[in-house]
């Protein structure tokens, strides 16, 4: 299992994934549409299996942070990305 921090080269997989469930995830997509990945208010992250395959996203907007997966993630992994942030005002739950 990893999770990363995604980037602007994940960028399509990513809202490909979101979009899968597009109503549920529509604050996801379009923070990654009209922000990107890396600013200093918002971050996102992915869960991947082990062959490589998406299965959750972590978005961080300010101290708000929304989760999306479909099936198995590395639920501990993203807790651990939640409280090295250190910021949490809001935990938004959201699973597929």
């Amino acid at each position: 299992m990893t999770i990363r921090q995604l980037k602007e080269e994940d960028r399509e997989p990513v809202l490909r994934f979101l979009r899968k469930q597009s109503s549920l995830n529509l604050f996801m997509i379009g923070d990654i549409i009209n922000f990107g990945f890396d600013r200093d208010f918002q971050q996102v992250w992915g869960d991947f299996s082990p062959e490589g395959e998406l299965r959750a996203v972590l978005l961080r907007y300010f101290g708000n942070y929304i989760p999306y997966a479909e099936g198995e993630f590395d639920r501990d992994g993203l807790v651990r990305v939640i409280l090295e942030q250190g910021n949490l005002e809001t935990f938004l739950g959201v699973n597929g």
